[in-house]
């Protein structure tokens, strides 16, 4: 199988490297829907939003990555860059996802001086993968069937156990806040078994973004 995967995120920090709670971009392939709900779980956090920029681009992986460096470096004109760069973004049918993951993985090899990661936070084959196992574990692969795509398949199960669910919804972290932690150890089984397999379909790092948020509540 061999697929592009996104590489484990958040290196070790080194000594005399700055405080964890620096500013933080994370920008969204989806407009709405992934912006809502990462904004939620800010607010659940009540972490600052000053600290924590959230935008939503509505554009393809390659292009979530051009709009973080160019807020990147509009933040460092003035003095105030970001610590830690999230794209989040899906693979779904996008023949830039590998691209995106490359130059995501280029950029944090180097390491810039002001910036220490910029991680990809990628799901297969959409979000709703995330949210999805917020109620179930799977690892069963999703494919294109018929006129449906594959992210679309992913939410005909997810309107099994929600049947309310709706995109661009602004309440969206909240309908899914107290199945967090059952959805954060499903996405970590759900790599390992993606591992095995050699395959990156099904998975989702958005668990990752969640755990380092809430890191820094707890800091």
């Amino acid at each position: 199988m061999g697929k592009k995967k996104a590489k484990a995120a958040f290196p070790p920090r080194k000594d005399g490297e700055k405080a964890l709670y620096s500013r933080i971009l994370v920008v969204c392939e989806g407009e709405k829907t992934e912006r809502y709900y990462f904004i939620g779980l800010r607010n659940y956090l009540r972490l600052k939003s000053a600290n924590i920029e959230i935008v939503g681009e509505g554009a393809t992986p390659t292009m979530v990555v051009e709009r973080a460096e160019y807020l990147h470096q509009k933040g460092k004109e003035v003095g105030n860059p970001f610590g830690e760069i999230f794209c989040v973004f899906d693979k779904e049918e996008h023949a830039d996802y590998d691209k995106a993951v490359r130059i995501l993985e280029q950029k944090s090899s180097a390491r810039e001086s002001d910036t220490r990661w910029w991680t990809p936070i990628a799901s297969v084959p959409a979000f709703e993968y995330w949210l999805l196992l917020h109620y179930e574990y799977t690892d069963r692969p999703y494919q294109k069937t018929g006129s449906k795509s594959a992210g679309e398949m992913v939410t005909l199960d997810l309107k099994k156990h929600f049947r309310g669910y709706k995109k661009n919804d602004e309440n969206i972290f909240w309908h899914f806040r107290d199945q967090l932690e059952q959805a954060k150890k499903n996405a970590n089984k759900s790599l390992a078994a993606t591992k095995k397999a050699d395959t990156d379909n099904p998975s989702t790092r958005v668990h990752k973004l969640v755990e380092f948020l809430q890191n820094i509540k707890n800091s």
